[in-house]
């Protein structure tokens, strides 16, 4: 098609271990530039936005872990390299779903990626 752009945006997801949410949000700021503060979703739900980019936070996930949504982000192509990514910034232990990077692992098990610094293994998160 003539003059149409597609562009595969993609909406990953991870789960930080006793995670905070001002040092990721540091994290992600010097990757992508200022996110600004849109609302508060909910009670421990918070909305963070550039001008593509949208950043939730939601605390107290399975009782201790952050979960960091970003959607339409493409700078990683799965919650898996996004967690590679984080892990070499921070301390926390990091799951995500294991999605194309792990094609054996089926998409609807409990089956988690677990990345703790720099170590990957697949666990049973239930």
């Amino acid at each position: 098609m003539v003059g149409v752009s597609i562009v595969n945006h993609t909406d990953i997801e991870v789960y930080i271990k006793d995670g905070e949410i001002q040092p990721i949000l540091q994290i992600l700021v010097d990757h992508f530039g200022v996110f600004s503060f849109d609302s508060k979703l909910g009670d421990g739900i918070s909305l963070y936005v550039t001008e593509n980019i949208k950043l939730i936070f939601t605390e107290k996930v399975e009782d201790d872990f952050l979960s960091v949504l970003l959607k339409n982000a493409d700078d990683w192509k799965s919650s898996a390299e996004f967690a590679r990514f984080l892990s070499g910034r921070i301390v926390n232990l990091i799951r995500c779903d294991p999605g194309i990077d792990f094609p054996n692992v089926n998409p609807y098990s409990e089956v988690f990626l677990e990345v703790d610094n720099g170590k990957e293994t697949l666990i049973d998160w239930c």
